[in-house]
C-alpha cells in the first residue's frame, strides 16, 4: 500500500509509518507552517492497481 497526505504546506506519504494496515503520522514539529483548522487535507491511498482520493476534515 502506498499512501499521501497533501496539506497546503506541504505532502507526507509512501509506506512509512504504516504498521499493521493503520497510518501513524507523529504530529510534533519544529519551525515548520501548520495547517489552517478548517482547511481539509486530501488523501490519496493506493493498493493493488486501486486508487481512492478523499477529504479528511479535523473533527
Amino acid at each position: 500500500m502506498i499512501w499521501k497526505v497533501q496539506g497546503m504546506h506541504g505532502e507526507r506519504g509512501g509506506n512509512d509509518y504504516l504498521t499493521d494496515g493503520i497510518i501513524r503520522i507523529n504530529g510534533s514539529c519544529t519551525e515548520c507552517a501548520m495547517q489552517d483548522e478548517g482547511e481539509p487535507y486530501e488523501v490519496i491511498v493506493e493498493w493493488n492497481g486501486v486508487k481512492e482520493t478523499f477529504q479528511m476534515k479535523r473533527r
